[in-house]
This record gives structure tokens, C-alpha cells and sequence, in this order.
């Protein structure tokens, strides 16, 4: 959602124009956006190491 109100506020020409552009390439549509897919992604990896972490009891 912050990712749509972004990509609406920020400007399409100047200077943030790159990164109203990178923004809107993140935003994507629905459930498959590359933003959503690297945030699962990095939430599992944090979590497979945390379980690793609670075997080993490194916690």
C-alpha cells in the first residue's frame, strides 16, 4: 500500500523522477510484486536461521 501512495506522490519528471520510476517497478500488482516477493523472501531466510540458531541453542 505505501508503495502505491509513493508511486502516486512522487513526481514523473526531475530528479525523483528515477525513483518515483523504481517505485512503481517495485510496486508491481497484487501478491506477486517484486517488493513483496524479496520481504517474504528475506522474512524466511530470518526465520530459517533463527530455528537453525534454537537447535544449536545459540539463541
Amino acid at each position: 500500500m505505501l508503495t502505491g501512495i509513493a508511486s502516486l506522490a512522487l513526481p514523473s519528471t526531475g530528479p525523483l523522477g528515477e525513483l518515483s520510476r523504481l517505485v512503481a517497478l517495485l510496486a508491481g500488482s497484487g501478491d506477486a510484486s517484486p517488493a513483496g516477493l524479496m520481504f517474504l523472501g528475506l522474512g524466511l531466510i530470518g526465520l530459517r536461521d533463527r530455528i537453525e540458531r534454537g537447535f544449536r541453542g545459540d539463541a
